[in-house]
């Protein structure tokens, strides 16, 4: 059974993908942070969740990019 991502999480992974697509690299917690107006630790928790689900991954070095 495919996981269903809620609503803020899918739109964070859509600001992922379109932030790479856009710029050509890893996709920066602070951007993340400004873009949804909450704090550091509120989006380290819901990457950490998006990672573990498959949705968004992480390179060795712990930069966000977002997956094949």
């Amino acid at each position: 059974m495919k996981t269903k991502l809620t609503p803020l999480q899918s739109e964070t992974v859509k600001a992922v993908k379109a932030f790479v697509k856009r710029h050509g690299y890893h996709c920066p917690q602070k951007y993340l942070v400004d873009l949804f107006g909450v704090n550091k630790s509120t989006i380290m928790k819901r990457v950490n969740r998006l990672v573990e689900l498959g949705f968004l991954r992480k390179t060795p070095d712990g930069k966000l990019i977002n997956t094949l």
